[in-house]
């Protein structure tokens, strides 16, 4: 078993968006996370992102 670490966290101010669907709101939350984290996207192996509601 390897060990796993969590690196970097990113998440988008909680509101309404609805100019933008959930893949472009994650993608954000993603880009922040690796800033958080000091990483480029080349550098993660596995990604594990989550949403506990989506609604409009």
């Amino acid at each position: 078993m390897r060990d796993v670490y969590v690196a970097g966290v990113g998440m988008i101010k909680f509101g309404r968006y609805p100019d933008r669907d959930v893949p472009d709101l994650g993608g954000e939350a993603v880009l922040l996370a690796l800033d958080d984290a000091g990483l480029a996207l080349r550098d993660v192996e596995l990604l594990a992102a989550g949403s506990l509601f989506q609604a409009n």
